[in-house]
């Protein structure tokens, strides 16, 4: 079966006029975003892909948690710089921006496509503490920082000249193109052709309600893989799209395990969402509206007071926090209130007892995947819940 990859071979030397940029290719776009492209070009500056590629020849970084995804999005941007089809695209106005102070983490990029449209792609969440603290800030806030920037990034970038626009981006990244296109002005906003969430967080209620959001009607276009357990998060864009992925559990937001259909330039599609996703998206709406925004933001802030009291700054050093940085943690929980200790452990407890049934059931739809013969005569049963902590 083919992936992003495999189809960038596959059609890598058929050129955008002969066949113009489907949705596999904004994916590949999506994921060009998290190449260090700081490394290889100013915010100001225009490069060619192929130019981008030969910079960061060679590039590796084994400090990065997600080195693994690193590699293979280098590889990508290798494939495609090499390729008659992508080569020759200018890529312009990357900025990558982080803030304790604001709990911000930002990036972006423009790419120059042959037609004369622009893509203003958005980069998802990177690994750094306050870059997953920002994303949890939006269960009970909005604007976060992220969004704002978004907004400014695209009236700058609408700014050069009149191109249309097509915006996208995957995990976060789809979140803020969703945002930014909603929350733009209008005369922006008419210049927007489409927008593309691969994988990405909805929106609160209360945004998709406002009048810039409903104006983009079917221009939004919201890509889940079948076990979807970070883009059913908070209010989805619906009518969506259920990809085939290749792996399991939380490892079907890796758009490399995605499928893409033999002989096309689409991703392989599935009726509805696996049971598994299903059964996540009501624990965490049950856990969601069983909170108050004040409860929301007290949980997310006193988690991230714990873990930056230990002077941590990315998922590395929270895998590996050492002796001291432990110590600090566990005096930081030791301060908490009563309250919140004990609203956290209830939150740990929930979240603990529907992720298991959803990870045993992931297992049984793998083995349904792999073993189409073999039948679950206990289908129909619910998945029993955990022992309690």
């Amino acid at each position: 079966m083919d992936n992003l990859l495999s189809y960038l071979d596959r059609v890598g030397q058929i050129s955008l006029d002969q066949l113009p940029l489907g949705e596999v290719d904004l994916a590949a776009f999506s994921q060009l975003v998290y190449v260090p492209l700081d490394e290889v070009v100013l915010p100001q500056e225009h490069i060619t892909l192929e130019a981008a590629a030969q910079g960061l020849a060679g590039y590796k970084d084994t400090t990065k948690v997600y080195e693994i995804f690193l590699r293979k999005r280098l590889e990508l941007l290798q494939a495609m710089a090499a390729a008659p089809r992508w080569a020759g695209l200018l890529l312009s106005a990357y900025v990558n921006e982080r803030s304790l102070e604001d709990e911000k983490q930002f990036c972006a990029m423009t790419l120059w496509l042959p037609d004369g449209s622009r893509a203003v792609a958005f980069k998802g969440t990177d690994a750094s503490l306050v870059g997953w603290k920002e994303d949890f800030n939006m269960s009970f806030e909005s604007p976060v920082s992220a969004q704002q920037a978004a907004v400014a990034y695209l009236h700058t970038a609408a700014a050069v000249d009149d191109a249309p626009l097509v915006l996208l981006g995957h995990s976060k990244g789809g979140n803020l193109a969703v945002w930014a296109a909603a929350f733009c002005e209008d005369s922006v906003r008419a210049r927007i052709l489409s927008v593309h969430s691969f994988d990405g967080p909805g929106l609160m209620e209360r945004d998709t309600r406002t009048q810039g959001y409903l104006a983009l009607g079917e221009r939004i276009h919201s890509y889940l893989p079948q076990g979807s357990l970070v883009g059913i998060l908070m209010n989805q864009h619906k009518p969506y799209r259920v990809v085939k992925s290749r792996a399991v559990s939380l490892f079907q937001h890796d758009l490399f395990s995605w499928e893409v259909e033999p002989g096309a330039h689409r991703f392989t599609l599935m009726e509805e969402l696996s049971r598994t996703s299903r059964i996540m998206d009501e624990t965490l709406d049950e856990w969601l509206h069983g909170m108050t925004l004040d409860e929301r933001r007290l949980f997310c802030d006193s988690v991230y007071g714990v873990l930056t009291a230990g002077e941590l700054e990315t998922l590395t050093d929270l895998v590996n926090p050492g002796l001291q940085s432990a110590r600090r943690m566990l005096h930081a929980m030791k301060g908490l209130d009563p309250h919140t200790r004990s609203m956290m452990g209830q939150v740990f407890r929930a979240l603990l007892s529907g992720t298991v049934g959803s990870a045993l059931e992931a297992m049984k739809q793998t083995v349904r995947e792999l073993l189409p013969g073999v039948a679950d005569k206990k289908e129909d049963e619910p998945v029993p819940p955990s022992p309690a902590p």
